[in-house]
């Protein structure tokens, strides 16, 4: 994210941020200190109103225009991953259409960025939860086998004094029942 805000402050001389979302779905500023090109005063709302509906809001479109940046969504419009926010030193810089079209392309490959990102996480904690699952199976036969021997010892010998104790004299009945 720290890469992308650098890259789109330079090319596009603005201020930029992205905003990603918590646990609960809620867009929150980065927690990383600011960099000289951040954006500190971007609006929550309008942010959470472009992951809401997938699409621009802010500066230069019919949504919010009030609002003193851009604001695009990362990634796919049906599944957007976070925001990019824009506040740029000249309107024309990012409302141009061919600047337009290529500030879309940013934010696109930012969010498929992160998905990526995301993805590579999960599939880490998919591969750790697998190998905890075969290390704990591995133990579990290791202790089963190890158990295995001297149950099976104290089963005979049980079972042999249940079947034949009446037959056995007192000294072999004392060493079965000590095995």
């Amino acid at each position: 994210c720290r890469i992308a805000v650098r890259h789109v402050a330079e090319v596009f001389r603005c201020q930029a941020v992205v905003l990603l979302p918590d646990a609960s779905g809620r867009l929150r500023f980065p927690a990383d200190p600011p960099g000289e090109n951040s954006l500190r005063g971007a609006d929550l709302a309008v942010a959470q109103w472009v992951t809401d509906h997938g699409r621009q809001a802010g500066l230069g479109t019919d949504t919010l225009p009030a609002a003193a940046a851009l604001y695009m969504p990362l990634g796919d419009a049906q599944r957007p991953s976070g925001v990019l926010a824009v506040l740029p030193q000249n309107r024309r810089r990012v409302l141009l259409p061919e600047q337009l079209h290529l500030l879309e392309t940013f934010a696109g490959q930012t969010g498929l960025a992160l998905e990526r990102a995301l993805l590579a996480e999960q599939a880490e904690a998919a591969r750790v939860a697998a190998q905890s699952e075969s290390l704990r199976n591995t133990l579990l036969a290791s202790i089963s086998h190890d158990l295995r021997t001297p149950l099976a010892v104290m089963a005979g010998a049980g079972s042999t004094l249940a079947e034949r104790g009446d037959a056995l004299d007192a000294a072999t009945r004392s060493r079965v029942a000590r095995a």
